[in-house]
């Protein structure tokens, strides 16, 4: 279908519908749709997704998503190399039909994306061998409309939890050291599965409570969060599980009390 959208309309539209940042800016790597492409011989060719989590948090991401407009006369067709094993079409926009097939029509996968959620909705697909597959997006009716979806690997999103120590209030007293709390998150089910934590930050603590904080996980992992913040970003690349258990230790300052609450942003799979 030909362009009806201005570039712009359509990169803004891309950020409010396939990303859901706290109040980050991220820039998708899109692809919009070239005519002519409504048969299978003049399938246009696209890169497979691959983003990465370490990609999310960082002003740029490698999502490849591919934009267009169709009806239900008009389909749209793609071209794309796919690895073997399990991948996602990944669906956004406005309803569509869609369909997956490998060069011989050997492999067939069709489905219909409802809109019936927010934000992204994942298709699981076991690709059987790798090679080149197609793409077919047909629209629900004759009206013209947007689509967007990305294939291959699955997209990532963002989100934040927020927990109290176990132990409620934290004394600290010359006498002693350090003090530790306890965060238990291992069988937390509103964390998402595969979550990946990118920042710490313990709130509840002012600059002076403790002279340094440092957190742990059941992994072998021990973070220093910065000095007065109370905070460390750039975690992804740990690979560390946001479903853990949590120990903080806090190095003594001065004679005070203070009831820790840890704050943990994590990037996630779309696969469900």
């Amino acid at each position: 279908m030909r362009k009806k959208f201005f570039t712009m309309l359509v990169t803004c539209a891309i950020v409010i519908c396939f990303v859901g940042f706290d109040s980050m800016t991220a820039h998708a790597d899109s692809i919009n749709e070239i005519e002519p492409n409504n048969t299978k011989e003049e399938a246009q060719l696209i890169k497979a997704n691959n983003q990465k989590p370490s990609d999310l948090p960082s002003e740029i991401f490698s999502a490849q998503i591919i934009n267009g407009t169709t009806t239900s006369e008009d389909p749209d067709w793609y071209k794309v190399y796919l690895t073997s094993g399990t991948n996602y079409m990944s669906c956004n926009g406005n309803p569509y039909n869609f369909s997956i097939e490998n060069e011989s029509s050997s492999y067939y996968f069709q489905d219909k994306y409802w809109h019936s959620k927010q934000g992204i909705t994942p298709y699981r697909l076991t690709i059987p061998e790798s090679g080149y597959y197609y793409v077919k997006i047909t629209g629900m009716t004759s009206t013209s409309s947007s689509y967007l979806f990305a294939i291959g690997g699955p997209t990532y999103d963002l989100g934040t939890i927020e927990v109290p120590s176990q132990e409620s209030s934290i004394t600290m007293r010359s006498g002693s050291r350090t003090e530790t709390a306890n965060f238990r998150l291992a069988n937390n089910n509103t964390i998402p599965r595969d979550a990946i934590v990118y920042l710490i930050r313990m709130d509840g603590l002012t600059t002076t409570s403790a002279k340094a904080v440092s957190v742990s996980n059941n992994q072998g992992n021990t973070i220093s969060l910065q000095q007065y913040v109370w905070q460390k970003n750039g975690l992804a690349t740990l690979n560390m599980e946001a479903r853990d258990n949590w120990r903080a230790t806090f190095t003594y300052h001065k004679n005070t009390t203070f009831t820790p609450t840890l704050v943990i942003r994590y990037v996630y799979p779309v696969i469900e």
